[in-house]
């Protein structure tokens, strides 16, 4: 049977089905592998989550007549990048994955339709 987690994802490498460490690496890179497929577990549902605050707040804001905010995600990229700086690993890379997150929680909204659906959805109305 196998077990998942509250968003309904594998709790497990062994059944995601990806490719998990093998018994012929030696321990220290088989150790590495694991640790980074429990970080790609929790980056997917960092993401989930992140998606489901967005949504949250668009339930508030639609209602309202409130928009997206451009200079608040640019202040959420320019924090992400100064944090790679200050951590020393590469800017770009990490400016390019915080402005795909950004666009994909956006992109998620605008699939949902029109802010006239998104209200009526929010508010219960058909």
């Amino acid at each position: 049977m196998e077990i998942v987690d509250v968003y309904g994802l594998p709790s497990s490498a062994e059944d995601d089905g990806l490719p998990s460490s093998t018994q012929s690496e030696p321990d220290a890179l088989a150790s590495l592998r694991t640790e980074i497929e429990a970080l790609d577990r929790r980056l997917v549902h960092t993401l989930i989550e992140r998606f489901r605050l967005v949504q949250a707040i668009s339930e508030i804001t639609v209602p309202h007549a409130l928009s997206l905010d451009p200079a608040g995600e640019a202040h959420i990229v320019k924090r992400a990048t100064r944090a790679a700086r200050n951590a020393g690993v590469p800017e770009e890379g990490v400016r390019a994955v915080v402005w795909a997150v950004l666009g994909y929680c956006r992109e998620g909204l605008a699939a949902a339709g029109p802010p006239e659906a998104a209200c009526r959805t929010a508010t219960g109305g058909s």
